[in-house]
């Protein structure tokens, strides 16, 4: 059986520039992946819609708090320590 697992994602001290390309562009991948389900769900009808919108929603506001920490960090002329774990574990269905 898979055991659940703790993992490091992100561990380091990163410019203005780096930090927003990897956070930015990790919340870019999570829309696209609910605006993908969300694309199947309509093709299909069948799926949680509301689920994948609303997760989207909270994706967006994430992301303009993030921008505005890095530009924060950039006016202060400062780089971002940036510490990231992902949990997994599985879960029967």
């Amino acid at each position: 059986m898979i055991k659940a697992e703790n993992l490091k994602l992100i561990s380091g001290i990163f410019s203005t520039d780096e930090a927003s390309t990897i956070l930015l562009g990790l919340l870019k991948n999570k829309i696209d992946f609910h605006n993908m389900e969300i694309a199947h769900i309509k093709e299909t009808g069948s799926g949680n819609l509301e689920k994948s919108e609303h997760r989207i929603k909270e994706l967006k506001l994430l992301r303009e708090e993030i921008r505005l920490i890095i530009e924060e960090a950039k006016h202060e002329k400062v780089d971002l320590a940036i510490e990231s774990t992902i949990n997994i574990h599985p879960v029967q269905k």
